[in-house]
């Protein structure tokens, strides 16, 4: 039974040795991390630019490289438009 208060995830991952450096593991935070910036690119984008056109979320959710997300996060800060932050500089 899990009591109120109780740290019962991080008591589980320690009794875990290793976990971090597990390939499965790694490749469920980076799976994790990916879909963080994919919601970060839409919710900012929304906010600066307005909804998007249909097209713009699949466009979005299709980029899966860590840089390629990154990128386009910063890009938010100098573009007016969805089509604007899809061109390439």
């Amino acid at each position: 039974m899990i009591k109120k208060g109780q740290d019962w995830w991080g008591d589980f991952l320690r009794s875990i040795h290793g976990i971090e450096e597990s390939d499965t593991w790694q490749a469920i935070i980076e799976e994790g991390m990916t879909k963080a910036r994919q919601e970060d690119i839409l919710r900012l984008g929304r906010k600066k630019l307005g909804e998007p056109p249909p097209a713009v979320p699949t466009a979005i959710t299709s980029v899966t490289d860590p840089d390629r997300l990154a990128y386009l996060i910063r890009r938010l800060l100098d573009v007016s438009s969805w089509d604007e932050l899809f061109a390439v500089p």
